[in-house]
Formats: structure tokens, C-alpha cells, sequence
């Protein structure tokens, strides 16, 4: 309640007239009211004033440091009218302010308190105005039905009484909570029901420019330009007049009126009033020219803002379309990569920014999967022609000779640093054929190549679902298939590939691709979505019966007892060759010869059969190292031998030859049995048996029938003209 001076000149006259209550007034107002409501005023206007407070933010702004100490100066002074004027008529006022002050500092629980003390005072006529506090304080408190009842109601009654600016402020505060919830189309309702009842032109203006991103956020684009548009009928400050033009125009270019939108902007362009909003403008006009498919003037466009209008929100913005230009339409990967990191420098929003380093990510990813893929595939070439690793290795080392000298003559001229000296003929200007020493491998082929399959299909599936270039990733997914196909990635590949067809809308090709995973690859996960796209029935992996038996044999290889879980292992692979304990069990028995009973010769068979029999499985790209490892040792042993005894038989000259070579026939079978055990069992000291007695019968039928197998799988894998 605010006494007008001329009402105070009046209650002066009336003090010296009449009684104490009217004396006791004037002093409240002068001595507290009059200094609590002027503190009040600046520090409302204060927080009113913050930037970054939007019409319809639901969240009040944190008060800064000297808005809280004036509200401070409120609750105290106003406190003390209720200590000490308690017979005035400023109590209701009073409470009123202290309870606001509470509310403005975000101590919502003492505020509720205080207008609650205030409702208590019927003939107060602050009572509705309070009542629309409370449902205020309520909806901050996180007592939203409550809260909202209370709005409705101090709104239905606002209007009855013609109390407008109540009614307003009780729809204010209501839009807010339904925009808090996401509730947009209860928000679209209420804005044009507040539109009906507020009578000032600057407050409509900018409802009517936030009805048009309401409508923009409800993808109702039609409605929202007519909301931006309306914006012009009331009467917009410079911001809500300009962003309301700049939206229209954006709208319209996504309603593909790309020419009007054009036209709009341009003529903004020119209105000199505009001028500190050009970047936002030109930065559009980037846009219109993109989305016409004029790349080369989107990005001149772009450029422009980007190094005209630095330290700006659309500088950061254009930062970001030239980097996805080289990234999507030049793919020009290299740049995009430089434009993304720097997007953390720009003022560029944070949703931008945030892309901007996932994209980074992608990219880089990429370059890491190439690097590997090259690095594979060179060292790949030099497993199978040696001569090209040493040519390579001497090309490498060559080139840092040279460099090395060069370097050592100009280090020596500029010492020497005679008049005709000119550091530039001196300089090292040959480009390295190798970025680092050509490194010839030590794993086998196999693995080589299903690291390269790795590589590819990562490669692949970046280019498929991040960078969203499908035939990039065709070309990887082709590559492994031509070139790397017997890899445990075959059947993903294989889906991998029948997914790009569908993009193209080549679903025969599709849908083959996909019956091919579903019938030869039963054993890998990826066969239910090749079932899903087929519309077949599911692989139940969950209740393949062969889990019982390999669950009893894991028991019988607990209390070790290794014979008995050979044999059940075996018989999984025997009965349930399709199965996907199958090739486990495998891996399982060579595992235990190996590291349970030490029969080295016996695990390497195993491992054997199961790099055959499920070459695309994991298991036997785990073994593949070790199994390789084992017939190189294997193969340098008997070779050692065989120069053994083709040395002495060189040294031996007195001895007829029969009889040198029935001697040394002996000596190499002793020796390769020495070398041989020594070389295997290199990793297991421990303990060897000294023969394989410890398998019981039906272990050694396990092997008879496992060498069976072997060389039944060899056979089968020999292509039909080699055999």
C-alpha cells in the first residue's frame, strides 16, 4: 500500500488535529515504510533487470550480492514496524514485503510463512494479490497442484474483478510451470488466453514472440510465423521487434520459402539501425544459401562472419557450418578436424560446442582406424615377400643418413658463416617415404588379417552410422568380404552389408545377405538380427543342450578330474557341432592339456582342429598366436636337427655312407626328441610327464577320433582342384 505525498500532507494536517493512531502512521511511514519500500523497489528492479531472465523462465534468478543486502535492509526494517508499530496500518504491507523479499531471495519456505500470516487478515485488501503470491511460492516448493489451484482460482477472480494485472501475473506465472513440465500445447493454450486480457502493448509483443517459439518447438512452423509476424501489431522494444523479423525470416526458409526468407534478411542487411545485428543477419543469409544447395556461397558467407564478427555467438555458429561443410560435402576430413577443435575458442552456444567434440572424436577415430589399417596391410605385404620388407627397411634407413648429413653440412656452413653462405641450399627438403621403420611382423598371417578385418569393420561402421557416408562404408565392408572373409567378423559383416542395401532400397540384395547369416552363421549373436529383418524364428542361445554338459564337465575339471571332463568336452563337439559350446569345449580341452597335464603336443593338436573347424569363431583367433608360435618352434627344431646331422655327416669321411647314415639316423631321432621337448615346454618348466600315461582308454580314443577329424576338416578346406 503506496500513500501518495499529497495524501502524507494530508495525514500531517490530521496529526496535529486529532488522536495518536493517525500520528502513529505517519511515523511508521517516514521512520521505516517509506526507506524499506525504496530498497525494495531498486533491488526489484535490479533482479528485473538481469539479462539472462527470459518472459517465461520458470527458475527466479539468484539475487547478486547488493540486491540481497537491500532485500536484507527490507525484512529487517519491515520487521521492526511489526516489533514496534504494531497498532499502525502498515502491518498487512508490511508482512506483504517481508514475504516478497523471502521469495526474492529464494527462501521459499519463510515466505510462504509470512503470506500465510498475512492471509489471516481479512479486511487487508492485499489479500488477492497475496493469495497469487502464495500460488507463486507453492509451485517453487515443488507443491505443484497445489500451486496451480491456487493460480486458477486468484486468476478466475482477478478477471471478475476487472483486478487485470493480478490476472496477468497469475498467467505468467502458470505459463511458466506448464513450460517447466514441457507441456507445450497447455502453454500454447494459456499464452493466447493471456494475449485476450493484457492491455499493455510492449508485455503483448513479447508474449506474442514467444507464442511464436512455442509454436516453433511444437513444429507448428505455419503458426509460428504468423505469431513472429504478429509481434509488429503491438509495440516491441528493439530486441522483440528484431528478433521477431530475424525468426519470420528463418521460419520461412524452413517452410522452403527460401526467396522471401532472402529478400527479408537483405532488407534488414541494409537498415542501418540493425548494424550490431549483422552478424546474426548474415550469418542466416549463409544459412538460405546452404539450404539452396549454393555450397560455395554458404561457405563465403560463413567465412565471413567467422573472422568478422569474432567473439560473437553467430561468429561460433559460422565456425561450425564451415567445418560440417568440408566434413559432409568436401570431405575434407583434415580441416573439418581443425575448425571443430576450434570451436572450444568461439562464444559459440554450448549444444554447438558439445557437437563440435563429438564430431572431433569421429574424426580422429577415423584417422587412428586408417593408420592401423595401413600399418596391417604393409606389414601384411612384407609377411609374404620378404625382399620388399628390406628393400623398405634400407629406403627408411637411407633416408636418415642422407638427412643426417645434410643436416651436419648446414650445422657446419652456418658455423663457418662465409658471405656466400645461404642457409636455404642447405636445407633437408626430401619427404620421408616412411612415417616410421618398416616392422616385419611376428604374428601369422591369420591374425594379420583378421586385425585388418577388425580395422575395417570399425571403419565401416563409423563411416555407416556417425559420419553417415554409406558408401565409404560399402567400400570397408566389400574389402573384408573380397579380401578377409574367413574371420570370426564374417557373419557381422555380412549384416553389416545387407543393412547398407536397405538404405539404398535394394532389399532382394538385402534380404540374401541376411538368409546367408541366418543359415551358416548360427553360432554368433548377430543371427537373431538377421532373423528379425527375415521375420524367422529366433536362436534361442539360452538353452542350447550342450550348456548342461559343459556346466558337468567344468564341474568334473574342478575336482580335477581331467579325464573324465576331456571326455564330455569331446562328446559336446561330437553330438553338437553346431552348437556354440562346441568350439569352447575345444579351447577348453586344449587348455587343460596345456596347462593342467602339460601335454603340449596334445593341446597343439586340439588347438589345430579348432583353428580349422571354427576358424571364424573367437576361440580360435585366441589360439591362433599360440598355435603358430608352437609350429614355428616345431619347424626351427627340426630344422636345427637336420643341420646337425648334415654337419656331421659332412665331418665324417672314413665311415661308408650306409653306415654314417644308419648311425645318424640314430643320433637325429635322439636329438629331435631333446630339441623338440625342450622348445615346446620352454613357457612350462614345472613339470612334464614322461610320457602321456596319465589319459586313461577313453581319452586315447578321444585322439584317435580327434586325428580323424583333423585331417577330415584339412581335407574338406582344400579347394576342390588342390586336393
Amino acid at each position: 500500500m503506496r500513500l501518495s505525498k499529497k495524501y502524507f500532507l494530508l495525514l500531517l494536517l490530521m496529526a496535529l488535529l486529532s488522536g495518536c493512531s493517525v500520528w502513529e502512521n505517519f511515523t511508521t511511514y517516514f521512520n521505516r515504510y517509506y526507506n524499506a519500500s525504496l530498497e525494495f523497489e531498486e533491488a526489484e528492479l535490479a533482479i528485473a533487470s538481469d539479462l539472462n531472465q527470459k518472459l517465461f523462465d520458470f527458475k527466479e534468478v539468484v539475487p547478486n550480492t547488493k540486491a540481497r543486502q537491500q532485500l536484507d535492509k527490507v525484512i529487517e526494517k519491515c520487521s521492526n514496524i511489526l516489533q514496534f508499530s504494531k497498532e499502525s496500518d502498515f502491518i498487512d504491507d508490511a508482512l506483504f514485503m517481508i514475504g516478497r523479499a523471502f521469495y526474492l531471495q529464494g527462501n521459499y519456505t519463510k515466505a510462504l510463512r509470512k503470506f500465510r500470516e498475512l492471509e489471516q487478515l481479512k479486511d487487508s485488501d492485499l489479500l488477492l494479490e497475496n493469495q497469487l503470491w502464495i500460488g507463486k511460492t507453492e509451485l517453487q516448493l515443488r507443491n505443484f497442484e497445489r500451486g496451480v489451484q491456487i493460480l486458477e482460482a486468484v486468476r478466475k477472480k482477478a478477471i471478475s474483478e476487472e483486478e487485470i494485472e493480478i490476472a496477468v501475473q497469475s498467467y505468467l506465472a502458470h505459463i511458466r510451470f506448464t513450460l517447466y513440465r514441457e507441456n507445450y500445447t497447455q502453454s500454447i493454450l494459456l499464452v493466447n488466453e493471456l494475449l485476450n486480457i493484457s492491455e499493455s502493448d510492449e508485455l503483448n509483443a513479447e508474449i506474442s514472440y514467444e507464442l511464436g517459439n512455442l509454436y516453433y518447438l511444437n513444429e507448428n512452423l505455419a503458426a509460428a510465423a504468423d505469431a513472429y509476424l504478429n509481434v509488429q501489431n503491438y509495440s516491441p522494444d528493439f530486441d522483440v521487434d528484431f528478433n521477431s523479423r530475424l525468426e519470420f525470416a528463418k521460419v520461412k526458409r524452413e517452410l522452403g520459402a527460401n526467396d522471401e526468407s532472402l529478400e527479408i534478411l537483405e532488407y534488414l542487411r541494409k537498415q542501418e539501425k540493425y548494424k550490431d545485428r549483422w552478424d546474426d543477419l548474415e550469418l542466416e543469409i549463409g544459412n538460405i544459401h546452404y539450404a539452396n544447395l549454393e555450397i560455395e556461397e554458404a561457405l563465403k558467407m560463413y567465412t565471413i562472419v567467422d573472422t568478422t564478427y569474432k567473439n560473437t555467438k553467430s561468429a561460433g555458429i559460422a565456425a561450425f557450418r564451415r567445418a560440417e561443410i568440408f566434413e559432409k560435402d568436401f570431405f575434407n576430413y583434415d580441416s573439418a578436424i581443425s575448425l571443430y577443435d576450434r570451436m572450444a575458442k568461439t562464444s559459440a552456444p554450448v549444444e554447438y560446442k558439445n557437437e563440435a567434440r563429438m564430431k572431433t572424436g569421429i574424426l580422429k577415430k577415423r584417422d587412428q582406424l586408417l593408420a592401423t589399417m595401413r600399418r596391417l596391410k604393409r606389414q601384411l605385404v612384407y609377411l609374404e615377400d620378404a625382399a620388399l620388407f628390406s628393400k623398405d627397411s634400407a629406403e627408411y634407413f637411407n633416408y636418415y643418413a642422407r638427412k643426417d648429413s645434410a643436416t651436419a653440412l648446414a650445422k657446419e656452413m652456418q658455423t663457418l658463416q662465409g658471405t656466400s653462405y645461404n642457409p636455404k641450399d642447405y636445407e633437408f627438403t626430401e619427404k620421408a617415404v616412411f612415417i616410421a621403420q618398416p616392422v616385419k611382423p611376428k604374428v601369422s598371417a591369420d591374425s594379420m588379417k583378421t586385425d585388418i578385418a577388425k580395422s575395417e569393420y570399425d571403419l565401416g561402421n563409423l563411416f555407416f552410422g556417425e559420419l553417415e557416408v554409406p558408401d565409404s562404408a560399402f567400400y570397408y565392408y566389400d574389402d573384408i568380404l573380397t579380401n578377409f572373409r574367413d574371420t570370426p567378423l564374417e557373419a557381422k559383416v555380412l549384416y553389416a552389408m545387407g543393412s547398407y542395401y536397405l538404405t539404398i532400397n535394394e532389399k532382394e540384395i538385402a534380404d540374401s545377405l541376411f538368409e546367408e547369416v541366418y543359415n551358416n552363421h548360427k553360432y554368433d549373436q548377430i543371427v537373431n538380427a538377421a532373423a528379425e529383418k527375415l521375420g524367422k524364428e529366433s536362436v534361442n542361445f539360452s538353452t542350447d543342450p550342450a550348456e548342461k554338459l559343459f556346466v558337468s564337465a567344468e564341474e568334473k575339471y574342478l575336482t580335477k578330474n581331467y579325464n573324465a571332463a576331456i571326455k564330455e568336452l569331446y562328446s559336446i563337439n561330437k553330438e553338437f557341432p553346431q552348437s556354440n559350446y562346441s568350439a569352447k569345449s575345444l579351447y577348453t580341452i586344449g587348455w587343460i592339456l596345456e596347462n593342467d597335464l602339460f601335454l603340449l603336443d596334445s593341446a597343439a593338436a586340439v588347438y589345430d582342429t579348432l583353428a580349422l573347424k571354427y576358424k571364424r569363431t573367437d576361440y580360435a583367433t585366441a589360439v591362433q598366436n599360440k598355435l603358430t608360435f608352437y609350429k614355428t618352434r616345431q619347424k626351427a627344431a627340426q630344422d636345427s636337427v637336420a643341420r646337425i646331422a648334415q654337419a656331421k655327416i659332412d665331418s665324417i669321411r672314413t665311415d661308408s655312407v650306409k653306415t654314417a647314415q644308419a648311425k645318424l639316423q640314430l643320433e637325429f631321432d635322439a636329438t629331435d626328441k631333446q630339441e623338440n621337448q625342450a622348445d615346446i615346454v620352454e613357457e612350462n618348466p614345472p613339470f612334464v610327464p614322461e610320457n602321456d600315461a596319465v589319459l586313461d582308454e577313453q581319452a586315447r580314443e578321444f585322439f584317435e577320433a580327434l586325428k580323424s577329424d583333423s585331417t577330415k576338416t584339412r581335407n574338406d578346406t582344400i579347394p576342390s582342384g588342390k586336393k
